[in-house]
């Protein structure tokens, strides 16, 4: 039997990358399992999404990249060490779930922050927010080290928390918990 491309349409007659990722996780054998609910979400811009299901198709072959940390330079950079492992990262993780009781939430893999990340016993708004800082952590993480190797700037630990809450804020803000807030009166600390 030679090769074949199937693309199956959605329920609308639609074909869309989604479409194409629910059918083959829902394979007869998958090879890799995909969370598309959890990369192709509304809580946070695609090009985040993407960022996650690159990581997430790539399974445990997690890309190495060839040179120190920017952040702590200390070890060499690799997915999970620059979103989990890193002792500057972790300053960061430690702010956001010193809030909703912080080691229950402690991850290992960059993969567990995709698929593990789970809700917190806040208020609408919070858990709005809540849902958002799975991805706007990562996102910010990966900016800073861009802003730290290619315009050489330092970093700023309480720089890197107000991008990340402004990030998470600025996704959040078209919801209805969040109208007539200004990204001020949120983005405080």
């Amino acid at each position: 039997m030679d090769d074949q491309l199937i693309w199956l349409d959605d329920k609308n007659g639609i074909f869309s990358v989604k479409t194409a990722y629910n059918n083959y996780s829902r394979g007869i054998d998958p090879i890799i399992p995909f969370h598309s609910s959890k990369v192709w979400s509304r809580a946070w811009p695609h090009r985040v999404g993407s960022f996650y299901g690159n990581d997430l198709y790539r399974g445990n072959n997690s890309f190495e990249l060839p040179n120190l940390c920017y952040l702590c330079g200390l070890t060499e950079e690799t997915e999970d060490h620059l979103v989990l492992q890193c002792t500057s990262v972790l300053s960061i993780w430690n702010y956001f779930t010193n809030f909703v009781g912080g080691d229950s939430y402690m991850l290992y893999t960059f993969k567990e922050v995709i698929v593990v990340w789970k809700n917190s016993p806040l208020s609408a708004q919070g858990k709005q927010l809540w849902k958002r800082l799975s991805a706007a952590i990562p996102s910010g993480l990966w900016k800073a080290c861009n802003v730290i190797s290619f315009s050489r700037k330092t970093f700023k630990l309480h720089d890197v928390i107000r991008d990340i809450k402004i990030d998470a804020f600025n996704w959040s803000k078209g919801l209805d918990y969040f109208k007539g807030i200004n990204t001020t009166n949120v983005i405080v600390g």
